[in-house]
């Protein structure tokens, strides 16, 4: 009889269809073959699945195939072989959709049973697989036709998952011509009735079995649940909701799971139903309780004792409860600053060149003595680091739709940001809170010169101050007021922008897609840093490069040589006297290779300049991203600038530089911010590509103490 309802969409499929055993010299036996076939109805008709016609339409495991192969196993008889059991037969090396079916090729392992082997090389063994439906067509009322004369209802199955596949003893009727048939009602264990009636007379010796009787599967066993370890009500609601948030998470998995998540699932759900049953009966006996004391004779004066309620990952993340819960705004910002440590702490950043404990140890003095009053960074931290944001970001990134509370936490950090419809990157991926540095080229200022961050503002103030003049006098004279001049310069950060373009494929086909973007406006901020501190001019949104002539007044004197002049000893020597004595110590050389090569060239057979016994001894520049040559000029270590000129084609620039690089700030603002563009488009048209518009913001300018006498660093211009 036709069963009108929609089948299971969990199933086994046998297939007649023998798998090819082959052996090539000194390789490794293999089976090849087809476990399934496209494009052609089959008949099921099981007690569990009901009857009806089933096809497979071509492509239907190609995402399975390429998102889930390391999960998919060549086993024999299911697993369910008293001899072999679970354990893989075989090595799996190819998968992939072929016209006929799905087309596999497996290394077969030297421990596979002999017995097992030869039925394989005699090709008696069919094929067999275990899959889930993810999307299907059902016509339950189909009109009669050639190819299903009964109008039996019709399954097309669009997409399904594969867990496992491989050879059965038993997988169709016996001489049919490649048969597909359904082995869901053999390997789902049924529920057997008491009878009163004797037991079957046994088969007599000669009588022949068609099919092998079915094996059940072994029961499984309930997970043991220990609530014990939980001494308050308030640390089982608390552990409760920490298997509620967890639970949701696991609910969006697709299809069936695989046999460890399934029981972490199975763990977790039962471990809640034990809490449920544990804080119901606990609130029956407090009530009960209130009653007996609601009696006027039963009241006696009561302190409720404090409770120590443990912090689960939750509760970190929760904005919400450290408002609630805090005192005083001091409460507030300590609680703050402990939990996005927390947070740091366990975080994993995912930039290949990430140093993970500098990180750390960057961020919480950024939390410790960078942060406001109001816990900005602290915030920041916690908005963006949170699973759900990570996860809420990822989707926001690939187009993906997001579930309500994924739009929530996406709601929370375009609060957070200083642009309408954008978001927060998630801390582990943004380099203006995690010190990456020159990874990706050359640029030698975060590693050489000085770094300032600042958070809740736009302007850095410095203080700045030329030296104490001491007096020599006569006892009893009257002293002369020597003291410095102070000033107090400031730098104000700019906003830095990019974009960057991808396909709709590549965010299809690349889960990791959030990261590599990171990386790549890690390399971009590199390249873009390098040049604007090397030869901006302070005007418009422009930094104060350290080759500009008007960088700052107080901040590197320019010296020039004449017409005609070229770079000699005596220029480099002329160069390191200039410098006030102060600086020295702590000065060091910017140039680019062409200007290094250059000097070079002047080396004397005594090793005046570099240091070498003979001329032939000035050595290569090492190749780093820093910038960092490993030379010294006049002893004092030389880093390459890329983007410093060495043919002077305008007087606005200088070739080189001679200072305290500490004397040279960069400012960073905590925080980059993104907006996508879910389409790109030329004219009127999409051109199937999405946009990451990326914001941050910094700055830098060169800065000495007060008075041209007191100056931090000395430029070379070559006219």
């Amino acid at each position: 009889m036709t069963d009108p309802q929609r089948p299971p969409a969990d199933g086994w499929r046998g297939l007649s269809w023998p798998s090819e055993y082959r052996s090539e010299g000194d390789k490794p036996p293999r089976l090849t073959g087809h476990f399934a076939r496209f494009g052609v109805f089959n008949e099921i008709d099981s007690a569990i699945e009901g009857r009806f016609l089933e096809r497979i339409e071509p492509g239907a495991f190609a995402r399975t195939f390429k998102n889930n192969r390391d999960n998919i196993k060549l086993l024999f008889q299911h697993g369910l072989d008293q001899t072999v059991g679970q354990q893989p037969i075989g090595r799996i090396t190819e998968l992939r959709s072929e016209k006929a079916g799905p087309y596999y090729e497996a290394e077969l392992f030297p421990s596979v049973p002999p017995l097992v082997m030869d039925g394989l090389r005699a090709g008696a063994y069919g094929v067999s697989y275990r899959f889930s439906v993810v999307d299907e067509d059902w016509n339950p009322k189909p009109a009669r036709s050639p190819e299903n004369p009964k109008a039996l209802p019709e399954r097309t199955i669009r997409e399904a998952r594969v867990f496992e596949f491989g050879p059965v003893t038993f997988p169709a009727d016996a001489g049919a011509d490649i048969v597909v048939r359904s082995l869901t009602d053999q390997m789902t264990p049924q529920p057997v009735a008491p009878s009163s009636e004797p037991a079957a007379e046994p088969h007599p010796a000669d009588e022949a079995r068609d099919e092998p009787v079915p094996i059940a599967a072994p029961k499984k066993e309930p997970h043991p649940v220990d609530i014990t370890q939980y001494k308050t009500r308030d640390e089982m609601s608390a552990r409760r909701r920490e298997l509620d948030a967890e639970i949701t998470r696991m609910a969006e998995l697709p299809g069936v799971l695989a046999v460890p998540e399934q029981d972490d699932w199975d763990s977790k759900t039962e471990e809640r139903k034990a809490l449920d049953e544990a804080i119901t009966a606990w609130d029956k006996r407090l009530a009960f309780a209130d009653s007996i004391a609601s009696k006027e004779e039963n009241r006696v004066a009561y302190e409720v004792p404090q409770v120590l309620r443990r912090p689960t990952e939750t509760d970190i993340y929760d904005l919400d409860a450290v408002w609630s819960r805090s005192r005083s705004p001091e409460q507030r910002s300590q609680t703050l600053r402990d939990n996005a440590m927390r947070s740091v702490e366990q975080a994993t950043f995912p930039h290949p060149s990430a140093r993970p404990d500098e990180a750390r140890s960057h961020i919480a003095n950024l939390l410790d003595y960078r942060d406001n009053a109001e816990g900005e960074l602290a915030q920041r931290v916690l908005m963006t680091g949170s699973p759900l944001y990570r996860r809420t970001f990822n989707k926001v990134v690939q187009g993906q739709h997001l579930t309500a509370e994924e739009q929530r936490a996406g709601a929370l950090a375009v609060v957070g940001t200083t642009t309408t419809g954008g978001y927060m990157v998630p801390y582990v991926f943004d380099p203006t809170i995690v010190p990456i540095g020159a990874w990706t080229s050359v640029n030698p200022y975060r590693q050489a010169c000085r770094v300032e961050t600042i958070v809740g503002g736009n302007v850095w103030q410095a203080v700045a101050a030329g030296a104490v003049t001491p007096t020599r006098g006569a006892e009893a004279a009257i002293a002369t007021e020597a003291g410095p001049v102070f000033e107090a310069p400031s730098i104000t950060v700019k906003r830095v922008q990019t974009l960057i373009t991808y396909s709709i494929e590549t965010e299809q086909d690349r889960p990791d897609i959030a990261s590599e973007m990171a990386r790549l406006i890690q390399e971009g901020k590199d390249t873009e840093e390098e040049n604007s501190f090397t030869n901006g001019d302070g005007t418009s949104d422009a930094p104060f490069g350290m080759m500009a002539v008007n960088a700052k007044v107080n901040g590197f004197w320019t010296i020039y040589l004449t017409a005609g002049n070229s770079t000699a000893l005596v220029d480099l020597y002329g160069v390191e006297a200039a410098l006030m004595l102060r600086h020295r110590m702590n000065a060091a050389w910017f140039m680019s290779r062409a200007m290094i090569r250059a000097i070079q060239a002047l080396e004397t057979a005594g090793g005046q300049l570099f240091g070498g016994d003979y001329y032939n001894r000035v050595g290569y520049p090492t190749l780093t991203p820093s910038g960092n040559t490993g030379l010294r000029l006049l002893n004092y270590p030389i880093w390459e600038v890329p983007s410093a000129v060495y043919h002077l084609t305008t007087t606005k620039l200088n070739q080189l530089a001679f200072g305290d690089p500490k004397q040279f700030i960069i400012v960073d603002r905590v925080g980059m911010n993104v907006e996508t563009i879910p389409h790109i488009f030329t004219g009127a048209v999409p051109t199937g590509q999405r946009g990451l518009y990326a914001m941050w913001r910094n700055s830098a300018a060169t800065f000495g103490a007060v008075g041209a006498a007191t100056t931090g660093g000395i430029r070379l211009q070559i006219k």
